[in-house]
């Protein structure tokens, strides 16, 4: 039994009378075959058919033989298509760090300096599951992913007065997310950011920065379905704050409170066959509690060398991304949960440069062994 599609169905179960026979019939005289006309991974969702009976063994009403359909879930095309948000908030987050990760150690210069110009390489790479949740139809999919970030940014930064900082940067960002398991499928990511932070160091000893970043990201969405285009816009707002003690021996230890929200919107289309694929984007608010330890040694050829370490709790507290696909089914992917963060670095400093290095680990919620890092090198006058 074949059937020709004509249109979506608007429901998640669709049931259509074919025959009605009187007489004898059993249920294997109907077998399901194929649905014609209907390009299955450009069309993101994953439709089932199949052929149901009612037999009346007494033969005093007629056997009715019905066809089902039953949208079971996204296929592989529509869960990278649904991960598109997701993966732009991570890109962002690996480019927000730390203040430590964004700007290294000494990030202002010696005491004098003016001015600073520096430039800084990141990335970031691990595994992320994250919940999918189908409104009106089935849940099925494979939505596990790999994400790959990486990218560069040149900076300026101004010593303003009593303790002020502000600067501007612009960089580039790529991505490569993957879908794991099961799944085959990839998007291909390729931004242009743009951010501004202000740091306050205050006369008592503690310390706040406030950042921005913007980011506009291309997207190739490769699967079955062929190379399909989208597009992304992702702002992010930080805030950190910290206060560093020092010990007798001179260990400098610093609690640090930070808390970032990602926003992602103005998701283009993805044009599909006979249905269109519509991210709507969301929020990722996370919240990051460490203790960072780090102790500076001075060399005899004048090199100011600081190594150090931090060990962290993040929650993410929200992260819900949200889609439309074919105009009349809802659904949402989430990664909110709570991770461990562990951090190491070591910065050198000698006259107006400064060079820091430093590596992250992150697992726990539904990141899974995250290895990030990040290079510095800054000249201050």
């Amino acid at each position: 039994m074949d059937v020709l599609f004509d249109g979506m169905p608007k429901t998640a179960h669709t049931t259509i009378d074919f025959a009605h026979i009187t007489g004898t019939s059993a249920a294997e005289n109907f077998v399901p075959g194929q649905v014609l006309s209907y390009n299955y991974p450009r069309n993101f969702l994953d439709l089932q058919f199949g052929v149901s009976s009612q037999i009346n063994a007494a033969n005093t009403t007629p056997d009715v033989f019905s066809i089902n359909l039953d949208l079971a879930g996204l296929l592989d095309s529509g869960a990278i298509a649904a991960n598109v948000a997701s993966g732009a908030a991570g890109m962002m987050n690996a480019q927000i760090g730390t203040l430590r990760q964004r700007l290294g150690v000494n990030p202002y210069g010696d005491a004098g300096k003016v001015m600073s110009a520096f430039f800084r390489y990141y990335t970031s790479e691990g595994d992320v599951s994250p919940v999918h949740g189908a409104v009106n139809f089935g849940q099925g999919g494979n939505f596990d992913y790999s994400l790959k970030t990486w990218g560069q940014e040149v900076g300026v930064n101004a010593n303003l007065f009593e303790g002020f900082h502000a600067g501007v940067t612009i960089g580039s960002a790529d991505g490569r997310q993957r879908l794991t398991g099961a799944g085959i499928g990839q998007n291909r990511m390729d931004g242009k950011t743009w951010g501004a932070y202000a740091t306050w160091f205050a006369p008592q000893g503690f310390y706040v920065d406030l950042s921005g970043r913007w980011m506009a990201v291309d997207v190739d969405s490769i699967s079955a379905a062929g190379n399909l285009q989208s597009r992304a816009h992702t702002a992010a707002t930080n805030i950190e704050a910290g206060y560093p003690w020092t010990t007798a021996s001179g260990f400098v230890i610093t609690p640090q409170l930070q808390y970032t929200q990602t926003k992602v919107d103005g998701i283009k289309t993805i044009y599909g066959d006979r249905a269109n694929f519509d991210g709507h984007g969301g929020t990722s608010s996370r919240g990051r509690l460490g203790v960072e330890f780090s102790k500076s040694f001075q060399t005899a050829g004048g090199i100011s060398i600081t190594p150090y370490g931090s060990v962290n709790a993040i929650r993410e507290f929200d992260g819900e991304m949200t889609y439309t696909v074919a105009d009349n089914f809802f659904g949402s992917t989430n990664i909110e949960g709570t991770s461990t963060m562990v951090d190491l670095g070591i910065g050198f400093q000698k006259n107006g440069w400064g060079v820091t290095a430093g590596a992250n680990w992150v697992d726990g919620g539904a990141l899974n062994s995250v290895v990030g890092g990040q290079v510095v090198v800054r000249f201050a006058w």
